[in-house]
């Protein structure tokens, strides 16, 4: 789990640094990692809280119906 939350964040910084700052963007993303990995939810949307803490825009769960 460590390793997989790991490569989150660099991915994260990495999806950060390309989005335009005078942009307001919005993210929808399923809950990922937490279906095939098995990591719970919960320590994903810690790292993308810490990744985006003060960024401007909006990230939002899709689930499905």
């Amino acid at each position: 789990m460590g390793r997989i939350l790991a490569q989150t964040e660099s991915a994260l910084k990495d999806l950060r640094a390309q989005l335009p700052a005078e942009t307001r963007t919005i993210i929808y993303s399923p809950k990922f990692n937490s279906g095939a990995f098995c990591v719970p939810w919960e320590s994903t949307a810690e790292v993308i809280e810490k990744e985006f803490v003060d960024w401007d825009g909006s990230w939002l769960i899709m689930a499905p119906p």
